[in-house]
């Protein structure tokens, strides 16, 4: 609890299924589903707050938003790209209660971790109801999900290639070399605590496609 008496900000991030550094997990994530988006995210721009535009922008993308639930659902966004793969392309946050309350916890960006493709990576579009419990983030430029990348320089020492350490190589003693990593959404916020304002993040692994298996 914070010293206003309400949920500390780590518990609130917590909540929203995303880890916060030197702390431990104590809570079971919330929900999470897949949804397709079926109109191009780019079609949306900046930053707009308030329940019209919350509304509009999850109609414009043909997705839908749960009402009335008292459980917290996360939504990850993808769509088709041109040759057919799925490209991720948001996060939908739907909170029982509110998360971005001024004066005690402020959500900001969303980035991502994904080697050195994922600083390119721009999450600029953001919608926030009016109560602040509802909040999308979408990338105007899908992109695909990876978890290797390849690297290049001196081969590294240490153990043989695909055996630990991070690397691999293409199973011949050489070859061409890649570096393992999961992909993460990386949540920032500002907590406020009397005149103390404090960053902190939470992070969340992503999948590198969808799994639209409905809810059972």
């Amino acid at each position: 609890m914070s010293a206003a008496g309400g949920p500390a900000p780590e518990d609130l991030l917590e909540g929203l299924g995303f880890v916060v550094a030197g702390r431990p997990v104590r809570r079971p994530p919330p929900r999470v589903e897949d949804l397709a988006v079926l109109s191009p995210t780019g079609r949306l721009a900046g930053q707009e707050n308030g329940d019209d535009a919350y509304r509009a922008a999850l109609l414009a993308l043909g997705i839908e938003s749960r009402r009335n639930s008292d459980e917290t659902r996360l939504g990850r966004l993808w769509i088709r790209g041109d040759g057919g793969a799925w490209l991720f392309c948001g996060l939908l946050l739907q909170a029982h209660e509110p998360v971005h309350v001024s004066g005690r916890l402020e959500i900001g960006a969303l980035t991502l971790e994904m080697g050195a493709g994922g600083a390119s990576v721009r999450f600029d579009i953001l919608r926030r109801d009016g109560a602040g419990a509802r909040l999308l983030f979408a990338a105007s430029v899908p992109f695909a999900v990876v978890t290797r990348e390849r690297i290049s320089g001196p081969r590294p020492h240490g153990p043989p290639m695909g055996h630990g350490g991070g690397f691999g190589g293409d199973g011949h003693g050489g070859g061409l070399r890649f570096r393992f990593f999961a992909a993460k959404l990386v949540l920032h916020a500002i907590a406020t605590q009397g005149a103390a304002a404090t960053p902190i993040e939470g992070k969340m692994a992503i999948p590198v496609s969808p799994d639209f298996t409905p809810d059972a």
